[in-house]
């Protein structure tokens, strides 16, 4: 009988702790990922000073009788001076992570280069998803992820792949905690096959129009997945060492700043942008023009005065030896008691900033005839009391100085002047 009840006993508590077990794995939280942090107390030592004797390792006593101060081992420390940080181990303390449990696709919809993936949402220790891609079913090639934020977020749509290519894709889920990300194991892999993205139609030159050194091309308007147009120009029929201007909603351009007389090679196509990407369609057949001779008369028009002096003085290469027609107001600087000549300027007038002069814009000129307006400048003359002119020249460069000092000046020689009747705007 004691036997008997010695067994039942024994099965009891082995029925019991099966129990616990089984209650336990069922309650138990995803897998634990242990880490090593720095341990805040210690502040990763492992030890700290003794707080009892200052880190002297001793205590002491007044001696009654000998009248004395008496030092003994610090009780706190054992005369050690420090004592183990019973927090953490050797500087670092052990944390338990509880892993957030696993996600699992739902479904994956190709889209032209790219795809939608959605999957089941996990709420236990998962503060957002991880979406891995690559174009093998080992992760290695041309591979990319997506983080999620936030458990409620369950899907998410990628875009800028290839276009007809196959993808795997899987995901998992993740927390933050002590600075790090902690993420679960990975889903079952799913593959998709993005789809095949269609291209802009292709368009045809429809005329190039020669000009002075440019020409005009104008070509088929397209509206069918077309974001826009790019021409490509070269004086190479291979279009070897090409250039390209891109356009939108137009359907000509015109080409300036190219060599005089001059055969180039031209050629159209589309373009549609998708996923921040451009994806062109085929070229047009190539048609040739020949530019016309680079102009040698240039007018300095009112509405854009400063911008063509401006370009005249930067770019004076440009400029040189073509004839220049400016009106403006007429002024001149007799220089002969120093030495020097009488210098002819035709300008216009730029504001000055507060409490500075106003600025003269224009070019010093002078006559093929010797002749100019009969007008001295006096003390108190106004801008009204300046003859308006038309001065037409040719463009020429001389310099005065020598060495580092010389010092370039730009002049319209060989010109005619002509009083107008009609004045123009004299501030630009």
């Amino acid at each position: 009988m004691e036997i008997k009840s010695v067994l039942n006993k024994s099965l009891s508590l082995v029925l019991a702790l099966v129990i616990l077990i089984t209650s336990a794995a069922v309650i138990a939280p995803a897998q634990a990922k242990i880490i090593r942090s720095v341990c805040t107390n210690c502040n990763g030592k492992g030890y700290y000073v003794c707080k009892a004797c200052s880190g002297s390792g001793k205590s002491k006593y007044w001696d009654l009788y000998d009248h004395v101060w008496k030092y003994y081992a610090c009780p706190a420390c054992n005369g050690h001076r420090t004592i183990k940080c019973p927090r953490c181990q050797n500087g670092y303390e052990v944390i338990d992570i509880p892993e957030p449990k696993p996600t699992s696709i739902k479904k994956i919809v190709p889209k032209a280069v790219g795809f939608t993936v959605s999957w089941k949402r996990q709420t236990v220790q998962t503060a957002g998803y991880e979406v891995q891609y690559a174009t093998d079913s080992k992760f290695k090639k041309n591979k990319d992820y997506e983080l999620i934020s936030g458990n409620a977020n369950t899907s998410v749509s990628i875009s800028g792949l290839k276009a007809n290519t196959k993808y795997y894709v899987r995901v998992r889920s993740y927390k933050s905690a002590y600075g790090r990300r902690y993420s679960s194991s990975w889903s079952g892999v799913k593959s998709v096959v993005t789809k095949k993205l269609a291209k802009p139609a292709p368009t045809s030159i429809s005329k190039i129009v020669s000009k002075s050194a440019a020409f005009t091309v104008s070509w088929k308007k397209q509206t069918k997945n077309t974001t826009g147009y790019q021409i490509q120009y070269s004086t190479k029929s291979n279009f070897k060492n090409n250039k390209n201007k891109s356009v939108k909603n137009k359907t000509s351009l015109t080409i300036s700043g190219l060599k005089g007389k001059t055969k180039y090679y031209v050629r159209v196509r589309t373009y549609r942008t998708f996923g921040g990407k451009n994806y062109y369609s085929a070229w047009s057949k190539a048609k040739s023009v020949t530019t016309k001779a680079a102009a040698t008369f240039v007018t300095i028009k009112a509405e854009t005065y400063a911008a063509q002096v401006s370009d005249i003085y930067n770019n004076p290469s440009k400029y040189l030896g073509k004839k220049i027609q400016i009106d403006g107001l007429y002024d001149l600087e007799d220089l002969t008691s120093q030495n020097g000549g009488t210098y002819y300027y035709v300008y216009r007038l730029i504001h000055g900033a507060p409490g500075e002069e106003d600025s003269m814009c224009g070019f010093e000129f002078t006559t093929a005839d010797g002749k100019y307006p009969s007008y001295v400048p006096k003390n108190g003359d106004t801008n009204s009391d300046h003859p308006w002119i038309r001065v037409t020249g040719i463009l020429q460069v001389y310099y005065e100085g020598e060495g580092n000092n010389k010092t370039a000046y730009f002049t319209l020689s060989k010109a005619t002047c002509q009083v107008m009747n009609e004045r123009g705007a004299e501030y630009i």
